[in-house]
């Protein structure tokens, strides 16, 4: 019985990592955006953001952040959100204020946007529908 757990446990987290290897979106991007609108990247948030996934995404973000200031994250297809995610994106924005630029976080669903507004991070974060009202801000 254990064993069964176990490979279920190993199997869910070697599917997480997959998922987090490349978050950040290589969609070309439509002749019309605007300079402003160009200046985001963006970054596919995992089904679950919790302590198995946020550090691996956390250093990734941290990583980019030091190329480019203004970082979008998708949450569109995110349906947990624990602890472990909440503080990932109160580091992943404050390195971004520190560095003048911003963190927006988008197309949050039902659930995990009940999250972040119990935890009050409504009034920290900046959130948005989607990625395209995101970017134009």
């Amino acid at each position: 019985m254990l064993e069964d757990v176990d490979a279920g446990l190993a199997a869910r987290h070697t599917r997480d990592q997959r998922m987090t290897a490349d978050i950040f979106t290589t969609e070309p991007e439509p002749e019309q955006e605007t300079e402003a609108a160009s200046k985001w990247q963006v970054a596919k948030m995992p089904r679950r953001l919790d302590a198995t996934t946020a550090p691996q995404i956390t250093e990734s973000c941290k990583a980019h952040l030091e190329e480019h200031s203004y970082l979008i994250l998708d949450c569109s297809e995110m349906v947990f959100l624990a602890s472990a995610g909440l503080a990932m994106f109160a580091g992943i924005n404050r390195q971004a204020e520190e560095q003048g630029g911003e963190l927006r976080v988008a197309g949050c669903t039902k659930d995990s946007l009940r999250v972040i507004e119990m935890m009050r991070f409504d009034k920290v974060l900046s959130l948005f529908d989607n990625v395209a009202e995101a970017k134009k801000g």
